[in-house]
């Protein structure tokens, strides 16, 4: 038997090139990774809009005068606070 098909008998046998027996949960830790991952990512993006949505709340509060320290128009204001929540 060459090396090549060595390493094929290896592989389908579940061995690593290195010749140790692969981890048996290898697999099921990395999809749980990518899992938690995704989990994050999802929170992350609530939070953004949840930020958002209250920023936009306090920004309907304003008055004439607030705006103009800011330098903003009604229609501005109107335009901010009609966005949805994904909306930047």
């Amino acid at each position: 038997m060459n090396a090549r098909s060595s390493l094929h008998v290896q592989q389908a046998a579940g061995m690593s090139a290195a010749g140790r027996q692969a981890a048996p949960g290898a697999d099921a830790s990395a999809l749980g990774a990518r899992a938690g991952q995704w989990l994050r990512n999802v929170w992350d993006a609530l939070r953004v809009m949840r930020n958002r949505s209250r920023e936009r709340a306090q920004l309907a509060r304003f008055d004439d005068l607030m705006l103009r320290d800011i330098r903003l128009t009604r229609m501005d204001r109107y335009n901010e606070v009609n966005k949805w929540p994904w909306q930047a």
